[in-house]
């Protein structure tokens, strides 16, 4: 009887986790349909796709890796993986092996700022306050995050429509000069403010906005690097001369290094992937709910376990909502200041490629620093 019943335990137990994968895989097959809506074209190719999917079962079954943590997504152009691979790199000629399980978004020397607090302290324009809502919206406090919830199905609304070819985009127009007068607007985009945070989703699951992870894995490029091929080549130039600032190596000598490695690096029409790991008693200092643009989401950041449980219920709900805006950003600097934060990274370059770089890495570092 005894092992009747530890055979049913375990039975059930196979099956929660195996319809927990079969929502995932629909939510993520959901995600990858809606991205019509942006051209994408559909992948064709079986064995990508297969591929792919692989990807986002690692991505999936790493979620509960480390007891105790929140874990977060992020996605960046495929030559960030250049980054990394030259961050990590330079950590290690400069002062030794890194923690493991790590890999970088920022560098420590950059002298970021490390909580939550210190960043609304010198940007404060990104906080949206709750009465700015009351006032515009004529609604109570207490009724502010039913009407956000409202106002995110009715926006998802709008998208299944065009989708479905039940509406042309008659708002795309408004939407465009939207978005333009927003690039203007100091915001997340900004270089001082971008480099103090990072942009992070719960879930591939979710098609919306355009910084979410699946977008920019989809596009291959982030938002913020979308440019011609000068300004993007220049951009990236800027973006890794930093991690050298310190070292005062003569620049022309610096960019002709940079260059070369840019132009070796392995790259992919997709973007790359970090899982970010996040202690649950870090969380409150380091990372914040937001809307697009990096402001503060005020209501469901005061609610944040809350609304994080439901967004996490709601992963296996039918249908899930593909289209929900939720996301949150990382105070980048935070991330070295607590030695249990991990960072997983996915591509999907092949090993032998991987490591080839990083050997030619490794040598460029060194001549670098010792020539």
């Amino acid at each position: 009887m005894k092992n009747f019943i530890v055979a049913i335990i375990f039975c059930v137990q196979i099956c929660f986790v195996d319809c927990t994968e079969d929502h995932y895989l629909i939510n993520i097959e959901n995600a990858l349909n809606a991205s019509s809506i942006d051209g994408f074209k559909p992948l064709e190719e079986a064995s990508l796709v297969e591929e792919i999917n692989a990807l986002f079962l690692k991505i999936y079954h790493n979620e509960n890796k480390y007891p105790d943590t929140i874990a977060c997504l992020t996605a960046q152009d495929s030559i960030f993986y250049a980054y990394q691979v030259i961050a990590k790199e330079l950590y290690i000629q400069v002062f030794g092996a890194p923690r493991e399980d790590f890999e970088f978004l920022r560098f420590p020397t950059q002298k970021l700022l490390t909580t939550k607090e210190d960043f609304f302290n010198h940007f404060p324009s990104l906080i949206i306050p709750e009465n700015t809502s009351d006032d515009q919206l004529d609604i109570s406090n207490d009724s502010l995050l039913a009407y956000f919830d409202k106002h995110e199905k009715e926006e998802e609304a709008e998208f299944v429509k065009i989708i479905n070819g039940e509406e042309i985009c008659g708002g795309c127009e408004e939407a465009k000069e939207a978005e333009i007068n927003f690039e203007f607007q100091i915001c997340d985009t900004a270089p001082e403010i971008s480099r103090e945070l990072i942009s992070v989703n719960f879930s591939l699951e979710t098609y919306r906005p355009l910084d979410s992870v699946m977008f920019v894995f989809l596009s291959g490029k982030s938002v913020a690097l979308v440019h011609n091929q000068d300004e993007y080549k220049q951009k990236f130039i800027k973006i890794f001369s930093e991690l050298f600032e310190y070292l005062y190596i003569p620049n022309e000598k610096l960019v002709a290094c940079l260059e070369e490695l840019i132009e070796k690096a392995p790259r992919s029409k997709f973007g790359i992937i970090n899982q970010i790991f996040i202690p649950k008693d870090s969380v409150e200092k380091c990372l914040y709910l937001s809307f697009s643009g990096g402001f503060l989401h005020s209501v469901y950041d005061a609610n944040f376990d809350k609304v994080l449980l439901a967004f996490q219920n709601s992963r296996t709900e039918n249908p899930f909502r593909t289209f929900r805006d939720f996301q949150a950003r990382i105070i980048a600097g935070a991330l070295f200041e607590d030695p249990q934060v991990k960072i997983l990274r996915y591509t999907l370059f092949p090993k032998e490629i991987e490591q080839e770089y990083e050997a030619l890495v490794r040598d460029s570092i060194l001549k670098l620093l010792t020539n």
